[in-house]
């Protein structure tokens, strides 16, 4: 029988803490990608339907392919993720320590791709956009992956929708006075990781601004400085992550 998959920790972080920074990385990297690499997505992946959309339309510049192709790269990440957990697993190795290393390397990637191929000098072209684009997106699945196998009991860090719609939830029933101890619990969680997002967004957005290509930098040490800290220590896996 195949055995059940357990849920290493990040060491001596709280989970407060992680989810915050790992919100802030994909607030980060979603707005920073934006910004430099013509409005494409590279977290909330699927707002590059709705442009690939708008720009059959004629309602914003080109980029369809670029887009539908790097939905297929999200896609392709998120499966080898999921299988480099899974290999990790069966060798005893810490999953969220492989999957953050992962990470972190294909920031670096996005960080060296984005200088290398003038990613400072707009507007890029098609393929430049697409090679530049590739590494945040492969990084961010990656970060999907690991909400689900690694640390699968923390809320969502990489899509705000569902953790805001519990969020204003919550805070209509404290206000209408249900002082429930699971419902102040779930607030409180939901608020730090749409705090993290949204930090990150608005440090993703300077940083473009002042530091172009250069600004994958601070989310690879961000994930980096997680992966140092995280260690093997297995914990029984929980309910699946949306």
């Amino acid at each position: 029988m195949e055995p059940t998959p357990t849920q290493p920790v990040p060491a001596s972080l709280p989970e407060g803490l992680a989810s915050f920074v790992l919100c802030a990385v994909s607030g980060f990297v979603d707005t920073a990608g934006f910004i430099l690499l013509a409005g494409i997505f590279t977290s909330h992946v699927t707002g590059n339907l709705v442009l690939a959309g708008a720009a059959l339309a004629g309602r914003v510049d080109g980029g369809v392919w670029v887009r539908l192709a790097l939905l297929a790269v999200f896609m392709v990440a998120v499966t080898a993720s999921s299988a480099l957990a899974t290999w990790a697993h069966r060798r005893t190795w810490s999953v969220v320590s492989v999957l953050l290393c992962a990470e972190t390397a294909m920031l670096g990637a996005f960080l060296i791709t984005g200088l290398a191929l003038g990613g400072d000098h707009q507007p890029l072209a098609s393929g430049s956009l697409f090679l530049i684009a590739s590494p945040a997106v492969v990084a961010m699945g990656i970060q999907k992956a690991l909400m689900r196998e690694g640390l699968n009991t923390y809320l969502p860090t990489t899509m705000m929708t569902g953790n805001t719609t519990q969020f204003t939830l919550d805070g209509v029933a404290l206000f209408r006075g249900l002082k429930m101890p699971e419902i102040q619990v779930r607030f409180r969680r939901t608020g730090i990781v749409l705090a993290g997002f949204l930090i990150g967004a608005a440090l993703g957005a300077l940083s473009a601004a002042f530091f172009r290509m250069w600004s994958p930098a601070v989310p690879m040490l961000a994930i980096g400085w997680l992966a140092a800290f995280s260690n093997t220590t297995p914990v029984s896996k929980g309910a699946g992550n949306a």
